[in-house]
């Protein structure tokens, strides 16, 4: 049993510190697009809340609580979805934004990994 409580302990932190690393390169990627391509128009600011500034604000709370991180950066992206296809009638195309918001994912399951193996612990 003990040697399960291990390996889902190192499994939560590889879990953990692939998920900041994969933040920090999707949260400069956005940075590159919005400095590279100057102010966007007002009619866009309701995408603009969900992604990218829901989606970089879950991924730099993810850091210190890796649950509610990754539900706000699963949340936004989400809410951009449905968004964009209450606005146009459709769904992004392509895969980038969910691949850039999907660091979020991987917080989450670094946080319920972490939450399971403490409950796993006060049970032994």
């Amino acid at each position: 049993m003990n040697g399960q409580v291990l390996s889902a302990e190192t499994m939560g932190v590889a879990l953990r510190w692939l998920a900041r690393g994969l933040s920090v390169a999707s949260v400069g990627l956005v940075l590159l697009f919005l400095v590279g391509e100057g102010p966007p128009p007002l009619r866009a600011l309701p995408q603009l809340l969900l992604f990218p500034l829901g989606v970089c604000l879950g991924m730099v709370l993810a850091w210190k609580w890796e649950v509610l991180g990754g539900a706000v950066t699963t949340a936004a992206v989400a809410g951009f979805y449905l968004q964009n296809y209450v606005a146009t009638g459709g769904l992004p195309k392509g895969p980038w934004f969910l691949l850039i918001a999907a660091p979020g994912l991987v917080f989450l399951a670094a946080g319920i990994l972490k939450a399971c193996s403490a409950a796993r612990l006060l049970a032994a």
